[in-house]
């Protein structure tokens, strides 16, 4: 499980800690096991370096850290992803569209909005759908194939109406 429980923000340049914008924003989130087992070792790793650090150690149980456990400034984290989406050579994608492209795919695959909603710690459906939905023409053509296959069967064809 991720549990949001604080925010971080850039304002003038100082990075500031602060609470989520709404009670929805303070969530936990089931995550794959994927992630579990990566963070797990990242965890390890982390481990390791802050016993090697001994009281040096400033971590305060944050996963991104610098090598001494301080906090990481928000904008190093941005350009670290625009780093590594450049030398991956994909298009251009800033570290807050990971979250739209996630809400976008998950909507597609056909998850609940109340799940998607929840997960992005939006306070009504009505935000999630203005948000993730006008723009992406293939839920409209899913939405069409599957209300069109709960009138017409696999092996039937549509009747020309003249029977």
């Amino acid at each position: 499980m991720l549990s949001v429980n604080r925010a971080t923000v850039v304002a003038d340049g100082h990075a500031i800690e602060s609470e989520p914008k709404t009670a929805r924003g303070r969530r936990r989130i089931v995550l794959d096991t994927q992630t579990v087992d990566a963070l797990k070792r990242w965890r390890r790793q982390q481990s390791t370096e802050q016993l090697a650090m001994g009281a040096g150690w400033q971590g305060d149980g944050r996963v991104f850290v610098w090598g001494d456990g301080s906090a990481l400034h928000p904008n190093v984290i941005t350009r670290s992803f625009g780093r590594l989406v450049e030398r991956a050579a994909l298009p251009h994608l800033s570290l807050h569209g990971l979250r739209h492209s996630w809400a976008t795919s998950a909507l597609l695959a056909g998850v609940p909005i109340k799940v998607v909603l929840d997960r992005l710690g939006h306070s009504s459906s009505r935000i999630t759908l203005d948000t993730y939905t006008a723009s992406v023409p293939a839920l409209d053509a899913q939405a069409a194939e599957l209300v069109a296959g709960l009138f017409v069967s696999r092996d039937q064809s549509v009747t020309s109406g003249r029977d």
